[in-house]
């Protein structure tokens, strides 16, 4: 409960590693959480057997839908802007805009099923998508991951660091 505390006031609090890399779980899990609150949904109303789209078109389970979508990159890029803040750290500033990058699918999304983007909030959702899905591939590949920054000719798409042969890391 003390860390999710701290994940809510991530903007204003300290920002420690159990923090983030709970809030980090937590965007790994958001679908997850989508899916139980909706499970509890059909469960509640006694249509777990059966596929009722309506179910999911309900003012609760919507909210929820999108809050599980939303939040969890929320506090990931608020967490970010607190580090770059407090730390002067570049890197996280450009971090914050990976997760800025994931909130605006459900975004531009929920604002075309409620018909306030107009008719083309398809094409601007799959717009969305397709900046997001790129700008997290490359920054999880080249930051997080630290390929394709190999200055040695054997291991030329790995980091210079490694605490394995390089053939584990290609296998992986």
């Amino acid at each position: 409960m003390i860390v999710l505390w701290q994940i809510l006031i991530s903007p204003f609090g300290t920002v420690r590693f159990r923090d983030f890399f709970f809030a980090d779980i937590l965007t790994s899990m958001s679908v997850v959480l989508g899916d139980i609150g909706l499970t509890i949904a059909y469960f509640n109303q006694s249509k777990f057997l059966e596929r009722d789209p309506e179910i999911e078109k309900t003012n609760g389970v919507k909210v929820w839908l999108f809050l599980m979508a939303f939040a969890p990159y929320w506090w990931r890029f608020w967490q970010c802007i607190n580090k770059w803040y407090k730390h002067s750290n570049r890197m996280q500033l450009i971090n914050s805009l990976k997760y800025f990058s994931k909130m605006l699918p459900p975004i531009v999304y929920y604002a075309g099923a409620s018909n306030k983007v107009g008719p083309n909030s398809f094409y601007l959702f799959m717009c969305m998508q397709i900046i997001q899905t790129t700008f997290c591939c490359y920054w999880d590949f080249r930051w997080d991951w630290g390929l394709f920054i190999g200055t040695k000719k054997n291991t030329k798409y790995l980091r210079d660091e490694m605490k394995f042969p390089p053939n584990f890391y290609y296998t992986c």
